[in-house]
């Protein structure tokens, strides 16, 4: 049986400093890195999320040993090339980034394996994965399909690419796999996605160069050349946009979320609060492990409304949704322009807008979609909100986002609110009731 969340309307400013949860992508890129070092990396995580864990489970498969206690994932690395054939299927549906880890990992291996993904993951990365390592494509026998990678007797070739960028799926896996290619391998996105890959393997002295949408990777001749590293804890600045959401929609509020990743190559979410007149202020607190990390501090004094749109509303990706439910307190209309989302730890996006069109529209919000073709690629909010939302009752359907939008709007509705099927919230801010309750905010938990 799933639980629900019963969400009351705030009575009073949100107030506290909390910390954000861990960066699923950082953690599970920093995860592919560690299985080919040589001896045990230290992962801080109080709390492992589902995707981590389902990733560290799949590591086990091919013969690294991944531990949890004490507050850290424990990662005993095999090397360059000490990985083992997997004696199962490895299902990555539903995680596409785990999905783009685990491909760079077998790429071109002295053995096969199957490795089941989701079609868009499928899509995206294996016409460009294929263009240097032995593979081919079926249909799974559940849906999705499934990647069979062949023995390969040699190191892969370098490879020269350009990729669409935006989502970092081709470029994790083609990196991991380029580790053991035989030549350098040069890529160029057409729009910058995460660097978080390339920043942990400069750290670890790979040669590794960047520049602007272009890097190079000259792979490392010996077996060790990845030593073991250490990763603190990297907060997520996508789920800490809710809270940050959360803060300017309730009159008053002053929240500082901790431990914040300030990667620049995700700074589009920041550069739309800004332009939608967000009183946000950050305070940088040094870097993890190549990770620019900080304080980000949010006033509830209103919010102006404007247009977020053209390279930064590609940019923003999933973090859209944030940014979406201001329009409940924009003074202006709000209109959310070129959106490209794609969940990198989910895979959930085709119909992510359209979904959360729903959800405005549920609490009373008068949102129109906005695309062509039957694509709908932004939203806009022409009418401000008169007075308190209408409380309502929402399903989730299992996305954590929708869950989590969803209790934010509820914070000013005009009576509680039933968000079900919350379990899903697990897998993208594991204590997101707590951190509520821990801002003033009254929020019931039912199963």
């Amino acid at each position: 049986m799933t639980s629900q969340l019963i969400i009351h309307p705030a009575e009073a400013p949100l107030r506290g400093s909390v910390p954000a949860p861990a960066d699923p992508i950082v953690t599970m890129i920093a995860l592919g890195v560690a299985a080919c070092a040589e001896g045990a990396s230290r992962l801080a995580l109080p709390r492992v999320p589902e995707p981590v864990a389902a990733l560290a489970e799949a590591l086990r498969q091919v013969g690294v040993v991944c531990d949890s206690a004490d507050g850290e994932l424990v990662v005993h690395g095999r090397g360059l090339f000490g990985l083992t054939a997997p004696d199962q299927v490895l299902d990555a549906r539903g995680a596409p980034l785990a999905a783009s880890v685990l491909a760079g990992l077998l790429a071109s291996r002295p053995f096969e394996s199957v490795l089941w993904v989701d079609d868009a993951w499928a899509g995206e990365v294996v016409p460009l994965l294929g263009r240097a390592h032995p593979l081919d494509v079926e249909d799974g026998p559940e849906g999705g399909r499934a990647i069979r990678f062949a023995s390969a007797s040699k190191r892969a070739p370098g490879v020269q690419l350009r990729l669409p960028g935006v989502r970092c799926w081709a470029k994790v896996a083609l990196l991991l796999a380029a580790l053991r290619a035989s030549r350098s391998t040069f890529l160029e996105e057409g729009l910058v996605s995460p660097d978080h890959c390339e920043r942990l393997l400069q750290h670890v002295r790979l040669p590794v160069e960047t520049s602007g949408v272009s890097l190079t990777l000259h792979p490392p001749r010996d077996a060790d050349a990845i030593r073991a590293f250490e990763l603190p804890e990297v907060g997520d600045v996508s789920a800490g946009a809710y809270l940050v959401a959360a803060a300017a929609l309730v009159p008053g509020s002053h929240v500082t979320v901790r431990g914040v990743g300030l990667n620049p190559s995700r700074t589009a979410l920041l550069e739309g609060l800004r332009s939608l007149g967000v009183q946000a202020g950050i305070t940088p607190r040094g870097d993890a492990l190549a990770e620019p990390v900080g304080e980000l501090t949010v006033f509830g004094q209103g919010v102006r409304g404007g247009v977020v749109a053209g390279e930064v509303g590609a940019r923003l990706g999933d973090d859209f949704v944030p940014l979406a439910l201001l329009g409940a307190a924009a003074t202006d209309p709000l209109e959310l322009g070129d959106l490209l989302p794609g969940s990198t730890v989910s895979g959930r996006g085709e119909r992510d807008v359209a979904r959360v069109v729903g959800v405005l529209r549920t609490f009373g919000l008068e949102v129109l979609p906005l695309g062509a073709e039957g694509v709908t690629t932004g939203l806009t909010l022409r009418e401000p909100a008169r007075g308190p939302l209408r409380a309502t009752s929402i399903t989730t359907g299992g996305d954590p986002r929708l869950a989590l939008a969803a209790t934010v709007l509820a914070l000013r509705a005009d009576g509680p609110t039933t968000v079900d099927d919350v379990d899903c919230l697990r897998q993208f801010f594991p204590r997101w009731v707590g951190t509520l309750r821990a801002l003033g905010a009254r929020v019931e938990v039912r199963a």
